[in-house]
């Protein structure tokens, strides 16, 4: 009986020595219960509609992919528009670039890029979690003001109100053909994420799961075929092109042959470096390939982005990961844009919000944002040189994720962040710190009665708070 049981138990050992070398394991950015859900929708228009996929376990692919017809009286594109394509990289931690101060090694492409075009040098997440710092960037506001906040103890499948205008359906309604793909399912279309896309991709419902996610190299082919195979009406205009990687998001898998020349002593992180390079890698592959297709640099804006960066135990009280910190490794981002009008090898100083970005995406394409009320500002000036600085003080964050309630400020000196009512797990200290004298926060003091960043911090969260419940269109996926 011993002896037929050997070989199954030497080979399972084998096996499981063997994931233990290759996956370095984390925790989902959701819990599997949220992320399992197998609900997809339908776009139809500009607009997401309702449409569930049947099945379970992995969808099929084309459960995945939602394509709609271009309607006949579309607006042409102003002449001469450029092509926009936004690459956004999930957990990507700013002062691993080099461009950023970072390793030469982990993403030279990136730093290239950053050489040919302008580079903010202090972006900063609205969130240290996904789905909210994505909204935040398609749509010019916070998260919260919107309702798509995840009030614990577990996960609210929040949907998107169509009554919220994302960056694609403005520029579908100009003229361009919006087409979109995304490896994490925060960004799906059962959550309202994807509105104004002709063709999208979905992730599938476990995206961070190593065998089944869609790495950053496998989506290219992909888009690729959307730009070519595009449909009726779709020939000659101007694309807007988007693209959600989730490569650095834990777990990840990495050969020890791949991450060997990454190691170091000072920390233990070289199987992320690794993933990033791939990132970086497949980002040239992108760049390379949009050539071809004749999206050029000449006539291509390209915005690189990250949602949030990742703790990484660097320094250890950071964590492991993101989503209840408001410290630097999981707020400082990485934004560099390259393309018609932006002045190259340009340092952007100041403090620069992911509301920005939409904003600043119109303002380069001379289309002008005439909403009161978002918080988002043009920066499309400081890209083209016009002005060295953006003009922005403070960035506010927000991270009201399952039982984490927290908020920060940063200014371009200081930060401050407060405990709104975390209900259970670990706490942030509420107080404040000097981003010049301790960057990292180790040592964060509780703020002064007539601490004027801490008060508007307060101030702004309690504004937040009252949009939140005054939003009249808040609902779950079904």
């Amino acid at each position: 009986m011993q002896s037929k049981m050997w070989v199954p138990v030497a080979v399972l050992g084998a096996v499981v020595a063997l994931i233990v070398t290759l996956v370095v394991l984390g925790e989902q950015e959701q819990r599997s219960g949220d992320a399992g859900e197998n609900t997809e929708k339908t776009a139809q228009g500009g607009k997401a509609k309702a449409g569930k996929a049947k099945g379970k376990g992995r969808p099929k692919e084309a459960a995945l992919n939602h394509q709609n017809p271009i309607a006949a009286d579309r607006a042409a594109a102003p002449e001469g528009a450029p092509h926009v394509v936004l690459v956004i990289v999930n957990a990507l931690r700013r002062d691993q670039i080099e461009a950023y101060g970072g390793p030469a090694d982990t993403m030279p492409y990136l730093t290239g890029l950053s050489k040919k075009g302008a580079l903010f040098t202090d972006a900063l997440a609205t969130a240290p979690w996904n789905k909210p710092a994505v909204l935040s960037m398609l749509s010019g506001h916070h998260a919260i003001s919107m309702g798509m906040i995840e009030p614990g103890p577990a996960g609210n499948k929040r949907r998107l109100a169509e009554e919220v205008t994302l960056l694609p359906e403005r520029l579908q309604d100009k003229g361009w053909y919006t087409v979109g793909i995304s490896a994490n399912f925060n960004a799906n279309v059962g959550n309202g994420m994807a509105q104004g896309f002709d063709r999208y991709r979905d992730s599938v419902p476990m995206s961070f799961i190593p065998p089944g996610r869609l790495d950053a190299k496998a989506s290219i082919p992909r888009l690729f075929k959307m730009l070519d195979e595009r449909p009726e009406g779709a020939e000659g205009r101007p694309v807007y092109a988007q693209l959600l990687w989730v490569d650095p998001h834990k777990p990840i898998m990495v050969k020890p042959e791949e991450f060997k020349s990454f190691e170091g002593e000072e920390h233990k992180i070289a199987p992320y470096r690794a993933v990033i390079h791939r990132v970086d890698a497949a980002l040239e592959t992108l760049v390379s390939g949009l050539a071809e297709r004749g999206m050029t640099p000449e006539n291509t804006m390209l915005m690189v982005v990250a949602d949030h960066g990742e703790g990484l135990l660097m320094p250890q009280h950071h964590g492991k990961q993101h989503g209840r910190t408001l410290f630097q490794s999981v707020i400082s981002i990485p934004w560099v844009v390259t393309g018609p009008g932006v002045k190259a090898g340009h340092r952007v100083t100041g403090v620069a919000s992911q509301v920005d970005l939409t904003p600043t995406v119109m303002g380069l394409l001379g289309m002008a944002l005439e909403e009161d009320g978002m918080p988002g500002k043009d920066l499309s000036g400081a890209l083209r040189g016009d002005q060295q600085q953006t003009g922005r003080d403070i960035g506010y964050v927000d991270s009201w994720y399952f039982t984490a309630n927290n908020g920060a400020v940063y200014s371009t000196d200081r930060v401050c962040q407060k405990d709104f009512g975390t209900s259970a797990g670990a706490k942030i200290v509420s107080g404040c710190y000097s981003r010049v004298e301790d960057a990292d926060g180790r040592n964060v003091q509780p703020a002064a009665e007539d601490d004027a960043l801490m008060d508007a911090l307060v101030a702004w969260r309690t504004d937040r708070v009252v949009e939140y419940e005054a939003w009249p269109a808040i609902s779950d996926a079904p």
